[in-house]
């Protein structure tokens, strides 16, 4: 099935994507006409206008590309130092454990 991205999304998919690399795509189907010229036979073909795509897998297992190629994710922001308890001076206390 043909797709067909456009703006920023497209630079995106023509830098990440590469043949055998899963995506999930999300858009509308639109069917294109046309008469064959050389024939006069009346053509269809369906393909999708994609309004988001998402990356899900690697590359191909044939893909000779270094893995340092692969699309940047986002990094999952640092958890914040934690508050110190109403009344203790922040000093770490160690915890007994049960038995």
């Amino acid at each position: 099935m043909d797709v067909t991205v456009w703006n920023k999304l497209a630079e995106i998919c023509a830098e990440f994507l590469k043949k055998g690399r899963a995506v999930l795509v999300s858009g509308r189907l639109v069917q294109d006409r046309w008469e064959d010229e050389s024939t006069g036979q009346k053509r269809s073909k369906l393909r999708v206008v994609g309004d988001t795509v998402q990356f899900i897998g690697g590359g191909s297992k044939d893909d000779a590309t270094p893995s340092g190629d692969a699309v940047p994710e986002e990094a999952p922001a640092p958890a914040p130092d934690p508050v110190p308890a109403k009344g203790s001076n922040g000093s770490k206390v160690a915890k007994s454990r049960r038995q």
